[in-house]
């Protein structure tokens, strides 16, 4: 990567669109898609063009609003790739966002356009990963949510993904829900829960981090670039005691195994 000098900073295309988020607004993203909420709270995707069958980066984006999706107010927003090929990932519906419902206060969750398979950017190889309805679980006012996605072991034609959301409970817990597939790539998956011991005690007003590992249509050599399957170096972080912690998902057993701490510079 170039960089530029004083004085020649290139400023990123999407700011040309002037977007304005809502006050307390979450930001979610997953290239090359970002979710946010506007004043109102109705939920946006922005999506940049890209460039024909190479996927390229483009100059220009797209703005939408998504009436479907009805978040609560600065509700936090975690969007997942729901297949494991960029050519699916990059369009409809490639991906999907979980967040706190505005009217049950519960986790939910939405992925775009799944109910318009005749939509003009819709992806012909698209296979549903996973049912769109949750557990029961009802969250704390802006409870924090994260989720990150890895590919379906085995599954090498439908290329589908487990999915792990991890959201705070009212008692400082972190909580997964998850599906795993590990056994079978083609039977039918459901969600789960779990409260595993390393992430339990939290602070109730911690954030929660995790991260999607990353997928692209060509590498260095002009190879596609999938998803992933789960690997330990899967890892989240949160604060409890007010110091931030890293855990690990335990790739071989669907555990979570904590790291330590992480040493914050004062």
């Amino acid at each position: 990567m170039r960089q530029e000098p004083p004085g020649r900073i290139n400023e990123d295309s999407v700011g040309h669109l002037q977007i304005s988020t809502g006050l307390g607004s979450s930001l979610g993203a997953y290239w090359p898609w970002i979710l946010y909420q506007n004043g109102a709270g109705v939920l946006h995707h922005v999506r940049n063009k890209l460039s024909g069958d190479t996927f390229r980066p483009s100059t220009e984006w797209a703005n939408v609003e998504i009436d479907s999706i009805r978040p609560q107010m600065s509700s936090r927003l975690a969007v997942v790739p729901t297949a494991t090929d960029f050519g699916t990932i990059a369009i409809q519906p490639g991906h999907a966002v979980f967040y706190q419902d505005r009217d049950s206060k519960k986790l939910a969750v939405s992925i775009t356009d799944l109910d318009s398979p005749d939509g003009p950017n819709r992806s012909s190889n698209f296979s549903q990963p996973w049912p769109t309805t949750l557990p029961d679980i009802t969250l704390p006012e802006q409870a924090s949510i994260v989720a990150f996605s890895v590919a379906r072991h085995g599954d090498t034609t439908d290329r589908r993904v487990d999915t792990y959301v991890l959201h705070l409970d009212a008692n400082g817990h972190v909580n997964v829900v998850y599906t795993d597939s590990r056994s079978s790539a083609s039977h039918v998956t459901t969600w789960k829960t779990a409260v595993p011991a390393a992430l339990k005690g939290a602070d109730k007003d911690t954030d929660i981090a995790c991260l999607t590992m990353g997928s692209s249509p060509y590498n260095a050599a002009g190879e596609d670039v999938p998803l992933e399957e789960a690997k330990d170096e899967m890892r989240c972080f949160f604060q409890r005691g007010g110091k931030v912690v890293e855990v690990r998902l335990d790739a071989g057993k669907g555990d979570w195994i904590a790291v330590g701490d992480v040493p914050i510079p004062s």
